[in-house]
């Protein structure tokens, strides 16, 4: 219909090439009026990645965790990437459902602050996994852990504390449960 070759087709329908504009609108106006559409699981398969990163986090308190996913999704979205959000009420079970479902999209990483304690193989060596705050006993060789050192951080406030004189004090924290509050313990 666009009275090019399939290589010209091929090109502007996936970006690649060069093709002059004539020929680009000459592509692009055909495709329209046939009703073309990119099929986004089939470029996956070509590429070999999703472009997506899912975000599982246990709610949005603390708003760390919303500011968290904020910045993420926006700078993902500036490297053409979407951000799929899910949250799991701190529930293991919810986490590892969502873990399900998220490892059949094939993401390109899965960001998470998880509610388990252990990996009982939920958390395979074949998905990327970023893990925010809560370390996982058993979590994959390739998965990162990114946090604060907690533990760091409580030794300088108990420092600073005794430093400054003070006989009674009172912390108020969120869960020991995790790793996080129970290095800062």
């Amino acid at each position: 219909l666009a009275g090019v070759s399939h290589g010209t087709v091929s090109n502007v329908l996936n970006k690649r090439g060069n093709v002059s504009i004539d020929k680009i609108n000459l592509v692009e106006n055909a495709a329209r009026r046939l009703g073309y559409k990119r099929n986004a699981q089939a470029q996956q398969l070509r590429r070999g990645r999703s472009k997506i990163v899912a975000v599982i986090l246990p709610d949005f308190s603390p708003k760390a965790y919303l500011d968290l996913f904020a910045s993420l999704e926006s700078s993902l979205r500036k490297e053409d990437y979407s951000t799929s959000l899910y949250l799991t009420r701190n529930v293991p079970h919810y986490e590892e459902i969502i873990l399900d479902q998220v490892s059949a999209l094939n993401p390109d990483a899965i960001v998470v602050v998880s509610s388990l304690l252990k990996n009982d193989g939920i958390f395979s060596e074949k998905d990327r996994f970023i893990f925010v705050d809560r370390h996982v006993e058993g979590m994959p060789a390739n998965a990162r852990l990114l946090s604060f050192d907690f533990h760091q951080v409580g030794l300088e406030i108990g420092e600073r504390i005794a430093r400054d004189g003070h006989r009674n004090v009172a912390l108020f924290s969120g869960d020991f449960e995790y790793s996080c509050g129970q290095q800062f313990r």
